[in-house]
């Protein structure tokens, strides 16, 4: 039995990271990312899951790279979930 939040103890791995997502842009993969941003309490529960990569989901993914040292663009405040970032952050999301 698997009690939720808890690893059980089989290697997880993250979904592959999607073509296309990007800050600004509309992608189905928007909501996985938004999902696992509110999974791990970056991103406010009632905000709801859009296609849209818009500011709300910009902000958290920001305050998620500065907090991890991820920068996919090299700027300090980046909104942009490159892979290292989409990997962690599902990783953590799923309790790993």
């Amino acid at each position: 039995m698997t009690i939720p939040g808890k690893s059980s103890g089989k290697a997880y791995t993250p979904p592959p990271f999607p073509a296309g997502l990007a800050p600004g842009r509309t992608s189905p993969s928007a909501k996985r990312l938004q999902q696992a941003l509110k999974d791990t309490g970056w991103l406010d529960r009632s905000v709801p899951l859009s296609d849209t990569y818009g500011p709300q989901t910009q902000k958290a993914a920001s305050g998620f790279n500065r907090k991890h040292n991820l920068h996919a663009t090299g700027r300090p405040n980046d909104p942009a979930i490159g892979r290292r970032g989409w990997d962690l952050l599902h990783q953590l999301a799923n309790g790993n």
